[in-house]
């Protein structure tokens, strides 16, 4: 028995300095538990430059230059008008028109365009006919007549209409109107606003103008200037 016990004892020595002998030799070699690697950083990508300008050729460079030159002619263009931009109230002439007498800044100057502030009543689907926009001398003489379609106003809340017309030759002093001869069942309401400057008036051409003392009717003229000699020939 006494050998027996003495076998085992012998056989865990053994074992145990097989063991601290095997972490020896991983010791001597450098191995190491492995650690998980931290994570890259992150890098912005390269800004990309801006690409050099070409260079414009001398005929690129002519043609920039004309179309500035044009750009800044047609930046002469103006809106003439004498109410104040607000809302008071509306009416509808019968028998009669709404207009605004204008003084143009100078000879030469042409007539491109008319804005009106109104609504159109009566009717829900427009009547198929015209209103007209007419142009008059300062006294009252008429120069030119734009027909349009009474669909150009919708009913409903007022608002700006611009209607194109033939570029016309103004004079110095010129009155611009609209004539929408209405009735009870079909018409537009021109808005005019709080002071009248005593431009505005009441009537068509050749009859004589009564004044509108309510306000300023909300009626505009765009005026373009006098084109110069080449440029009316298509040359720069």
């Amino acid at each position: 028995m006494f050998l027996k016990k003495l076998g085992v004892v012998g056989v865990s020595l053994l074992i145990l300095s097989g063991l601290a002998v095997g972490g020896g030799v991983w010791a001597s070699q450098g191995v190491k538990p492995a650690v998980p690697e931290p994570m890259p950083a992150t890098v912005s990508p390269p800004v990309a430059s801006a690409p050099e300008p070409t260079p414009r050729d001398p005929e690129s460079a002519n043609l920039i230059a004309l179309q500035a030159q044009k750009d800044k002619k047609d930046d002469k263009s103006r809106e003439l008008s004498h109410d104040d931009g607000e809302m008071k109230g509306k009416r509808s002439i019968a028998g009669g028109g709404h207009a605004v007498k204008f003084e143009a800044p100078g000879e030469g100057w042409t007539l491109t365009a008319v804005r009106i502030h109104g609504a159109r009543y009566g009717y829900p689907r427009a009547p198929r006919e015209n209103f007209a926009v007419f142009l008059c001398d300062e006294k009252f003489h008429q120069i030119e007549e734009f027909l349009f379609p009474y669909s150009k106003f919708e009913r409903g809340d007022s608002k700006w209409v611009t209607l194109e017309v033939k570029p016309t030759k103004l004079p110095k002093t010129f009155i611009l109107g609209v004539d929408f001869d209405p009735t009870q069942t079909k018409g537009v309401y021109v808005s005019f606003d709080k002071e009248g400057s005593g431009r505005s008036t009441v009537g068509l051409p050749g009859q004589k103008h009564q004044p509108f003392r309510q306000g300023d009717w909300l009626i505009r003229a765009r005026i373009e200037p006098a084109r110069e000699k080449g440029a009316a020939d298509g040359h720069p």
